[in-house]
């Protein structure tokens, strides 16, 4: 049953009237309220308030609707709130220093949204054509969900840029599109570099450079390091070697006589189970000495590896120097 605002202002009226002999039934004015006041829909008012009966429903005078379902407001109907934000048939606009906090007690204010502690922003999954994550100026350009575990970003609603997606249980993998293919290439990255100059000092085996691989690195069959290292050698005839070895394999050597030269080398590293490895490499001195290289490491993948650079100086130290050397992953 509607009833109108007006209607609750007259029947208000009516009830301070105090009959012959008798009190009002509700008293209305500068003493405290008293009783309660119901209507013929079964409606109630006190001093809590009006209270609608579930089939109720009460117009405002500018048609708005406030009945159990909540308030509904015509198309020229605004509500202002105490802090002046607004709310009509556009939505609602807050005023710049108004807070709106969720059920959740997120927040929302003029500098945005601030998620509560332990609270989760969730998106739909989006697609190529319209992303899930994107922007006002343009709606084709964001990120969406393509498959579980599997986030791409995407330019122009067609054009893939960037891939992130699980590899197994345990690894996460980037990837970038191979050109305008539908095929993507995983990302590698530098895991680490050394350019500090390192003379040998004895005439044995010694480590000039290394570099530690942390536990599961290398989580993956295929995955591996790409690894290079060179140095320079003593203005003499006297033999000099430079090699890269994983744990206790040596996966690229370089013996050469090179008189004030240069020697390189480097080898690619790749998993082929849990604890096992395959690699191959090569050298070239200056001078024109090349050799190849190939082992079968047994280094287990659960736990740190080490990836060095060795120089032997077998006549005289200081034979050879370390200038440098790079290990890059293979993902």
């Amino acid at each position: 049953m509607r009833r109108s605002l007006g209607l609750v202002g007259w029947m208000l009226a009516l009830m301070a009237v105090t009959a012959w002999g008798q009190q009002s039934v509700f008293e209305v004015g500068p003493g405290a309220q008293t009783g309660t006041f119901t209507f013929v829909d079964g409606s109630q008012f006190s001093v809590d308030g009006l209270h609608l009966s579930p089939t109720s429903t009460v117009t405002a005078p500018d048609t708005s609707l406030w009945g159990p379902s909540g308030i509904l407001f015509p198309v020229t109907g605004t509500y202002t709130f105490p802090d002046r934000s607004i709310l009509n048939s556009a939505g609602l606009a807050m005023s710049a220093t108004s807070t709106l906090r969720g059920p959740d007690s997120s927040t929302w204010n003029s500098g945005g949204v601030t998620m509560a502690a332990g609270k989760q922003l969730s998106l739909a999954n989006g697609s190529s054509a319209a992303p899930a994550l994107s922007f006002s100026s343009q709606a084709t350009a964001g990120l969406y969900r393509e498959a579980a575990d599997d986030l791409r970003l995407v330019l122009s609603g067609s054009i893939p840029a960037l891939r992130a997606y699980k590899a197994n249980a345990s690894s996460g993998v980037t990837s970038v599109p191979l050109g305008a293919s539908t095929g993507f290439a995983v990302i590698g990255g530098r895991v680490c570099t050394s350019t500090a100059s390192a003379p040998t000092t004895g005439t044995t085996a010694e480590i000039l450079a290394s570099c530690p691989l942390p536990a599961n690195a290398l989580s993956i069959d295929g995955a591996g390091v790409k690894v290079k290292a060179w140095g320079t050698t003593a203005a003499n005839g006297n033999n000099k070697t430079l090699r890269i070895d994983v744990g206790g394999s040596t996966c690229a050597t370089l013996t050469a006589a090179t008189n004030n030269g240069v020697l390189t080398v480097e080898t690619t590293i790749l998993r082929t189970g849990a604890a096992t490895q395959e690699c191959g490499g090569s050298g070239i001195a200056s001078s024109g000495t090349v050799s190849a290289t190939r082992a079968a490491p047994t280094e287990d993948t659960t736990l740190s590896m080490t990836v060095s650079a060795k120089g032997t100086t077998p006549t005289a130290s200081g034979d050879f120097t370390f200038r440098g050397m790079t290990v890059e992953l293979i993902n």
